[in-house]
């Protein structure tokens, strides 16, 4: 029986700040994303400490209900993250449709993934092939 896994991504020109699974049957809500941005804020302190303190970090995500909640406005605001918004009804990909998606889509396409321990494995392979690189672009 195939079964979908939720990889939940965030990623800057650098490379991938974060990500995470979700277990199968959890729903992605307003108080499950307040806690990923915190984690996220914990691993871009870790990882991108040029970014930790610097005021005016901008914040792009997709117009989804999880991200465009009053909780999660709020949890954006005490972060301190400016928020770019994707334009409702754009025709244009999200960055991540055309840059990160599409390179996964490619490394996983020749692939049979027969369990989601499988699926985690190989995800974690296509995240360290790539390594630190000066563009996502490079990276992917």
């Amino acid at each position: 029986m195939a079964r979908k896994v939720l990889l939940c991504i965030w990623w800057d020109l650098k490379g991938i700040i974060y990500y995470e699974f979700l277990t199968y049957g959890q729903t992605l809500n307003s108080d499950l994303y307040c806690q990923q941005l915190d984690r996220l804020k914990l691993a871009i302190d870790e990882k991108r400490t040029e970014l930790a303190n610097r005021r005016g970090n901008v914040f792009h995500q997709v117009n989804s209900r999880p991200n465009t909640s009053v909780v999660t406005r709020q949890k954006l605001l005490k972060i301190g993250w400016e928020v770019l918004m994707h334009p409702p009804y754009s025709l244009d990909p999200a960055p991540s449709d055309y840059h990160l998606f599409l390179a996964l889509q490619y490394f996983l396409s020749d692939k049979k993934l027969g369990s989601r321990e499988d699926c985690e494995t190989r995800l974690l392979q296509c995240f360290a092939d790539k390594g630190p690189k000066t563009s996502m672009r490079e990276a992917l």
